[in-house]
């Protein structure tokens, strides 16, 4: 769902999880010159009091050496670049560390940025958090940070607050909008069974890029849901041909034409998920379903037992009810 960190960030994907007969988961930076902030030690004051305050007993100023602020500067942006480096080969943990010790040369709005994504990475969302909230302090106008920050929310189910969240980001970036958000946005009012809401979200995402992940299968999803099943079928056929190895979509378009009572190629896509995923459970289930409906009671079963096999306890009910 999620791509790495490099020095710029990156798309973010949801997944929403599967409700009833239909399956489905959804599944620039430039970089800113660094803001030293250098942590010197005081210069050591005269034993002379008379010296050490001057003729009208004011402290002098302290003097900060050029070498000081060069060596600084080169500790932040070393332990930055070593960090970026680590995050591209995936070690988080290792970038994570690497990013702190830059901080500590530089709070950089950049650097708590790039902080707060590898920690989301890592599933540490108070501290993603924590260092998004920093960044934006710092930068108010940060999209990416505030983007981090609404993922984090979502990924702890505070749903409203996330929400809030992808608000403000879409107001901080209303030129450039980004369709990961939207796509977000729309999760949230599925969660929350909004459907209607949810589905204008998604035709946001699939108006801004038609290409991306998963839309057109969730789309298809709120067009079920809602009822409009000759609709669910055109957007999820649309997602079989923008993925042809999506046993969900086959799933889910075989969930909308057994409403529509068009059971072969129900079963047709059936045979196709259960093809790319010979451990998918719902979808022997829905073929045993779209079996019964077909007068197959035998071939029914035979799908129910396959699909208590791999755990689904739904179909343990359907042979009980059906089949002897």
């Amino acid at each position: 769902m999620m791509k790495f960190l490099t020095l710029s960030m990156f798309l973010f994907y949801t997944v929403i999880p599967a409700l009833g007969f239909a399956q489905t988961e959804n599944k620039k930076s430039t970089v800113i010159p660094i803001e030293l902030k250098l942590d010197t030690s005081e210069i050591k004051k005269s034993s002379s009091p008379s010296k050490a305050t001057g003729k009208e007993g004011k402290e002098p100023k302290k003097v900060i050496l050029k070498k000081q602020v060069d060596s600084t500067k080169v500790k932040a942006r070393d332990f930055y670049q070593s960090a970026v480096k680590k995050a591209n080969d995936k070690d988080y943990q290792g970038a994570i560390i690497d990013f702190t010790k830059s901080l500590y040369y530089n709070k950089s709005q950049v650097t708590y940025t790039k902080r707060a994504y590898a920690y989301l990475l890592t599933n540490q969302y108070d501290s993603a958090i924590a260092d998004s909230k920093e960044a934006l302090r710092l930068l108010y106008k940060n999209f990416e940070a505030c983007s981090i920050l609404g993922i984090a929310y979502y990924e702890k189910k505070e749903y409203d607050t996330a929400f809030k969240t992808f608000q403000k980001a879409c107001e901080l970036n209303p030129t450039n909008p980004d369709p990961s958000i939207f796509n977000y946005m729309a999760a949230i009012k599925f969660l929350q069974q909004d459907f209607k809401t949810a589905l204008i979200y998604y035709d946001t995402v699939a108006m801004m890029d038609s290409t991306f992940q998963d839309v057109f299968s969730n789309r298809g999803m709120m067009h079920h849901y809602l009822g409009n099943y000759k609709d669910a079928v055109k957007d999820y056929s649309v997602a079989i041909k923008l993925d042809s190895t999506d046993a969900n979509a086959y799933n889910n378009r075989a969930a909308a034409e057994m409403v529509l009572k068009d059971f072969q190629m129900a079963i047709s896509d059936l045979n196709n998920a259960v093809r790319l995923n010979p451990e998918y459970a719902n979808a022997y289930e829905n073929r045993g379903k779209v079996k019964k409906q077909m007068g197959d009671l035998t071939g029914a079963c035979d799908d129910w037992t396959i699909a208590v096999s791999k755990g689904l306890k739904t179909s343990k009910e359907l042979i009980i009810q059906y089949c002897k």
